[in-house]
């Protein structure tokens, strides 16, 4: 456990590999989107939709495949990255989280600033015969309809056992048969 990281080269390498993986899964969602577009709306994508396209394909986690090989590929490469240069690395990173963290924000400004105004994207909305999908919940904190304090009992609950969790820990002299001071 306490042999030297390898050099970033193998980090490099790895996020690499994957990155390629994640781009060619990213070109197949692309292609797909742009084939649906076109048989849905009869035009062809570009300008500002094709923007959009190519932003919500990289962005959304909807493909677990997709999300493994994408996150998998990012984190080598910053892990070599911070191997090298920490403080470039870091400002390279949060770059790139807060565009996957804001990308759908971005599609939806795109698709605003096509439009005069909003109720001209509502009306052509109408035009194509598009509907709104009705959004089923995944988990406790999505479920709006649930009482508050089901969602908050359910949040100090999470938070105690994480909370044990890490006191255990913090406190252990023991880890996976490490033995190691408290200091």
């Amino acid at each position: 456990l306490d042999d030297e990281a390898p050099p970033p080269i193998v980090a490099f390498i790895i996020g690499g590999v994957f990155s390629l993986i994640s781009l060619f899964m990213w070109t197949l969602r692309f292609q797909r989107l742009r084939k649906a577009y076109t048989e849905d709306s009869k035009k062809k994508l570009e300008g500002v939709d094709l923007i959009r396209a190519m932003i919500s394909c990289a962005v959304q986690n909807d493909s677990p495949s997709y999300s493994v090989a994408r996150f998998t590929g990012e984190s080598f490469l910053l892990l070599g990255g911070f191997q090298l240069n920490y403080k470039t690395t870091f400002v390279v990173m949060s770059g790139i989280y807060l565009f996957f963290a804001f990308g759908e924000y971005f599609c939806v400004l795109l698709t605003v600033s096509k439009f005069d105004s909003l109720q001209k994207a509502i009306n052509e909305n109408k035009e194509r015969d598009i509907t709104l999908t009705k959004l089923t919940p995944k988990n406790v904190y999505q479920d709006f309809s649930l009482n508050l304090a089901i969602t908050t009992m359910v949040f100090v609950t999470q938070f105690t056992l994480i909370f044990f969790v890490l006191t255990d820990i913090y406190y252990s002299k023991e880890i996976i048969g490490m033995k190691y001071e408290i200091t």
